[in-house]
């Protein structure tokens, strides 16, 4: 056990030194390609694929490699911060590959859980099965954790609920169905006549996302899913859902937060009073997005997965206006993990 705390804690410590190649580079230049690469760079760190990791770590360390580009006690921060990294992503034992991520479990794993512990035609039931499977409290535990997958989990799937029921939606669009987790979620809170459209990019989870709809007993028609990036579905989804959606929620791949809600603007496929949630703005960070709603940096920011964000909560305004959003930080673990801070975005179009 101490063994474990001590791996979980390394992990930490180098997934925090590898933001400095994105921090140093956003900061000082606002360069969005820098940022995207150190990111999932991050990411794919955390998710045991080694040789992406590296080398998507060598190409964010391009401009802090050069002299002229960064101020030396950046690049030799950010050197440090890649070679520990390196180091890491060589020594850290692998996990189960789940629709293109590695996580504690696959898939297919946690859907046979659920129909071993949940009630058939039961949302609710499958919802609780889900976070059963995940939760580090359960006796279901590796290293000391469940078999941790990246849903939103229960803090914040209550906040999410919470704001379907406040704001009443005809109509809601979910990028990023993964498992189906918040998608059941969703139609939970959801009014019945209400439209509801996901979409996930990769075919294998969301065949899990489709197998756990219909173990749930969700009615035919009543949760559409759309296999695909969202970049390559506009056009389709545009067509076949002919009014702006009323309501959005952002949980997939972080740097696409930023790119997609323009596309969704350019489309017009928001209306006036649409509301805009994304996930994981702190951790793992999607900066470019929050930059896009209007939300100014505070003094001690850290653009990804900031320990002392709670601690920031004086230097930030309660609202953030932008020429076309008004958007409020909601504080809340990161999935599963309440000792790592995260937060919600909920944005309102003016």
């Amino acid at each position: 056990g101490r063994a474990s705390h001590v791996v979980g804690r390394a992990s930490h410590v180098v997934g925090r030194a590898s933001h400095v190649v994105g921090r140093a580079s956003v900061r000082t230049y606002a360069n969005a390609a820098c940022e995207q690469h150190a990111s999932q760079a991050t990411i794919s760190m955390l998710q045991g694929h080694t040789a992406r990791a590296l080398t998507l770590l060598l190409v964010a360390l391009i401009p802090a490699a050069l002299p002229a580009a960064l101020p030396a006690a950046v690049s030799r921060r950010a050197f440090g911060a890649a070679c520990a990294t390196s180091a890491f992503c060589l020594l850290r034992p692998r996990r189960a590959s789940a629709a293109g991520a590695s996580q504690y479990s696959t898939a297919e794993d946690l859907l046979a859980y659920v129909q071993k512990y949940a009630v058939r035609g039961n949302v609710s039931s499958v919802i609780a099965a889900i976070d059963s499977f995940s939760s580090p409290e359960n006796e279901n535990k590796i290293d000391g954790w469940g078999r941790w997958m990246m849903n939103v989990g229960p803090a914040k799937g209550e906040i999410y609920e919470n704001l379907i029921r406040q704001y009443q939606p005809t109509s809601v669009l979910e990028v990023g169905t993964f498992c189906g987790y918040s998608a059941l979620r969703t139609i939970r809170a959801l009014p019945a006549d209400a439209t509801f459209v996901t979409i996930e990019k990769d075919p294998r989870t969301a065949a899990v996302a489709s197998a756990m709809f219909e173990f749930a007993g969700v009615p035919a028609g009543r949760i559409n899913l759309v296999i695909g990036a969202l970049n390559e579905r506009f056009a389709e989804i545009q067509r076949q859902f002919k009014q702006p959606f009323d309501f959005v929620l952002f949980d997939h791949w972080k740097p696409e937060y930023a790119p997609d809600l323009k596309r969704l603007e350019q489309r017009r496929m928001l209306r006036k009073g649409t509301v805009l949630v994304a996930d994981n703005v702190i951790c793992p960070g999607a900066p470019s997005l929050l930059a896009d709603l209007g939300v100014t940096p505070w003094p001690g920011w850290d653009l990804e997965c900031d320990e002392n964000f709670l601690e920031t909560r004086a230097q930030r305004r309660e609202v953030y206006e932008s020429r076309a959003w008004s958007t409020r930080l909601i504080e809340v673990p990161f999935e599963y993990r309440p000792d790592q801070p995260d937060a919600m975005s909920v944005s309102v179009r003016k």
